[in-house]
């Protein structure tokens, strides 16, 4: 392969994964500058990892609390497995950790009081240091990565004052970790520490967050009494993560949450909001088409009843649109299910359970 020319050389390398290329660099000198120190190839791997992310597959074991172990596992486009490892964590007491993608190459796992930061192509995984913050209740975390600042960022909300009778009466503070690559190193990151913002998040929020275009989104805490004194109709808070400021979103008009629930997803790049009514086992799922002026068009309604009786009067969580027909959704408890919207037909595609989660990420070199 040295005698081919360089950049055919550099051509083949960057179509391979971290993982294969990670092998070569006692091969030669030649690869070791490639792997290490050449911005070119680092930049067409870059391009060509961001136009076929891999998927990331977690579960969590746990063994005697608050140890647990978690498997990660990934694969291509094409579904071929890439690379499997396991790692040690704390979760506390919860039986699981959220999952948060950055639609880059770092993903977060985040348990009550431990926050990781995982580079899969690596197999690092690394505790984020505590806040100075003396925590009152479970926080809320967030994650995503900024292109224009080449920086990611960790939003931790710690509630400080609980007041079960007036939700007016929380204390709830915003925290914030970035996590930055320099322009003169290719690999290398640098964690800041953490620091507490002026503004005080202003509602209580459930579920895990949801990162799309810059901001982190939750769900307003779904006591109507906390929404009509603190909120109104706005059942959404996001996070702008560049200006660092809170702001609501409305939801669709047509969501009244008085029969049914909702959550949010984030798939390809937009946002999804899902609403099952559970007493017509009905689902809508709405995807956000403005964001300047909040504008949400339902993309699809399925009838759950037409799913199974034991599946379809859970709740489905969509993952991934994987053509204009076919919606991925994890189930809980009983794994994943590909459906079809204009046959609405269902296909079980493996058993996992409840604490399976997944995820795209970028293949890449960041190394901690």
């Amino acid at each position: 392969m040295s005698k081919l020319p360089e950049n055919l050389t550099v051509d083949i390398l960057s179509r391979l994964p971290v993982k294969t290329l990670s092998r070569f660099k006692s091969i030669s000198k030649d690869f070791l500058t490639y792997l290490s120190d050449d911005h070119f190839f680092h930049q067409l791997h870059r391009l060509r990892s961001q136009k076929y992310p891999f998927v990331l597959s977690v579960t969590f074991s746990v063994e005697k609390e608050p140890l647990a172990t978690v498997h990660i596992s990934s694969s291509d486009h094409r579904g071929q497995p890439i690379n499997q490892f396991a790692k040690k964590i704390e979760i506390e007491s919860r039986p699981v950790a959220d999952l948060l993608p950055s639609h880059h190459h770092l993903v977060c796992i985040a348990s009550r009081n431990n926050i990781y930061i995982c580079n899969p192509s690596t197999e690092e995984l690394l505790p984020l240091p505590p806040s100075s913050v003396l925590r009152k209740f479970c926080p809320a975390v967030g994650f995503g990565y900024l292109p224009s600042k080449k920086e990611y960022k960790v939003l931790k909300l710690s509630y400080l004052q609980v007041d079960l009778d007036d939700p007016n009466n929380w204390v709830i503070e915003a925290e914030i970790l970035t996590i930055a690559t320099p322009t003169n190193n290719l690999c290398e990151v640098y964690f800041s520490l953490w620091r507490v913002l002026k503004e005080k998040c202003p509602y209580v929020v459930e579920g895990p967050s949801v990162f799309v275009n810059g901001f982190v989104h939750w769900k307003i805490h779904k006591n109507p009494l906390w929404v009509q004194i603190r909120g109104g109709d706005e059942r959404i808070l996001s996070f702008n993560l560049e200006e660092e400021k809170f702001q609501t979103l409305p939801r669709p008009l047509s969501v009244t949450g008085y029969d049914s629930e909702f959550e949010l997803a984030g798939i390809r790049g937009n946002l999804w909001l899902v609403e099952y009514t559970h007493e017509s086992f009905v689902m809508e799922l709405w995807v956000l088409k403005d964001w300047e002026n909040p504008l949400w068009k339902r993309e699809c309604r399925i009838d759950c009843r037409t799913i199974g009786k034991d599946i379809g009067a859970r709740m489905m969580h969509p993952l991934d649109f994987q053509n204009a027909e076919e919606i991925l959704f994890r189930v809980d408890e009983f794994g994943l299910i590909r459906y079809n919207v204009k046959n609405k037909t269902y296909s079980d595609l493996r058993e996992e359970k409840s604490s399976f989660r997944f995820c795209y990420y970028t293949d890449g070199f960041l190394s901690f």
